[in-house]
């Protein structure tokens, strides 16, 4: 089914297209649309990756005591309310304002006023809630929901997925607030829109590894970058080099007790480094025996976590310090848990297959049963 935004857009414009048309207008009216070119771009992809009917982006108005609903796509357009003023009362919304946290309903009672942003005649109901908080200079300023007329169709590992695009939100919020140069305030979405596209086009776990190693040296300007992935052994095994990597190569083990990696792997916590010169000692890499690389001054790794445990870890390198901010960070986190999806999406395509081969065989080996039963003019139930 196709979805349908609510705002108007033009679907042949990409983000670098529309960043074009925002230098005709004033500070004020640029910041303004350039978020909406954000939100334009951000809630498709959520509403992608997630599988979900309906993402909305809602701002809290405390002093009136209500939501705005800023920004929204969905499948069904005519369950959208027209109003964009949406009350404040006991009901989902609310909820994520009072806890302060992200919420997971996978099962929603009979009760259209739980997500206000639907009309009140709906013949068929949301079954399943996803929500998260936006926040900006450490206080609430909006919601970014997300749900589904299927039952169960959210977990805990959704809610991580969604959280790192509220993340991603706050942080475009603040770069409108300080007027950045545009293609800075723009380079978020324009990645995030590229990546997602072309990483769900993946057909194999390799071509994965790979296309994630090569993106992230490209569109983050690392002069090196390595994937690796654990091992049925505990161990960790490199899966991807791009650059300069003396005395290591691809398919190398390395043990989960040594090094950075071997860190990242442990803890399940990304690392930002903004300059290895101020650190009396080499730090590893990979294994204590490797060889300094003192030339790379600063760091960026993240992990890819399935469930609770970590498969893989990217780790990027510069020659220059202060090459990756908090801003590389949040969107490499996000495009990890979407590798994270991906991953997941490939390992359960690859046993539907095993299993469809099995059972092909299984029914290949009945019937040649049959024929040699039949041949010597014997029943197979005597």
């Amino acid at each position: 089914m196709e979805a349908h935004t609510g705002e108007a857009r033009s679907e042949d414009q990409e983000p670098e297209e529309n960043l074009l048309r925002l230098q005709n207008l004033d500070n004020e009216q640029a910041i303004e649309a350039l978020f909406e070119e954000y939100l334009k771009t951000a809630l498709p992809l959520i509403q992608q990756v997630l599988v979900a009917d309906t993402v909305a982006f809602v701002f809290v108005n405390y002093p009136r005591r209500r939501f705005h609903l800023r920004h929204w796509v969905s499948k069904y357009p005519q369950a959208v309310v027209n109003n964009k003023h949406l009350p404040m009362e006991n009901n989902l919304l609310t909820l994520i304002l009072k806890n302060r946290k992200g919420v997971v309903e996978p099962d929603l009672p009979d009760n259209f006023r739980l997500l206000p942003y639907y009309r009140q005649e709906l013949e068929t109901k949301p079954r399943s809630f996803l929500g998260a908080p936006v926040y900006f200079n450490n206080h609430i300023v909006g919601l970014l929901c997300c749900d589904s007329r299927a039952r169960e169709s959210f977990g805990e590992d959704d809610l991580k997925i969604l959280q790192q695009m509220a993340a991603l939100i706050s942080l475009q919020l603040a770069a409108s607030n300080k007027l950045y140069e545009y293609e800075a305030e723009n380079w978020i979405s324009s990645v995030l829109y590229r990546f997602s596209r072309e990483v769900l086009a993946v057909q194999d776990e390799e071509e994965l590894v790979r296309f994630v190693g090569r993106f992230c040296k490209e569109v983050f300007k690392a002069n090196r970058v390595a994937v690796c992935q654990r091992t049925p052994q505990g161990k960790a095994r490199i899966v991807f080099l791009g650059g300069d990597f003396p005395q290591l190569s691809e398919g190398q083990e390395f043990p989960l007790t040594e090094g950075i990696v071997g860190w990242v792997f442990r803890k399940n916590q990304s690392l930002r480094v903004e300059d290895f010169a101020s650190r009396d000692h080499y730090i590893a890499r990979f294994h204590a025996s490797e060889e300094p690389a003192r030339a790379y001054r600063s760091l960026l790794t993240v992990p890819v976590t399935v469930g609770k445990t970590v498969q893989n870890v990217i780790l990027l390198e510069s020659f220059a310090p202060g090459s990756f901010q908090e801003m590389h960070k949040q969107v490499l986190e996000t495009m990890a848990n979407l590798v994270a999806l991906v991953r997941q999406k490939l390992h359960s395509a690859a046993r539907r297959s095993a299993a469809r081969k099995a059972a092909g065989e299984a029914g290949e080996d009945q019937a040649q049963l049959n024929l040699e039963f039949g041949a010597m003019g014997m029943d197979r139930e005597t």
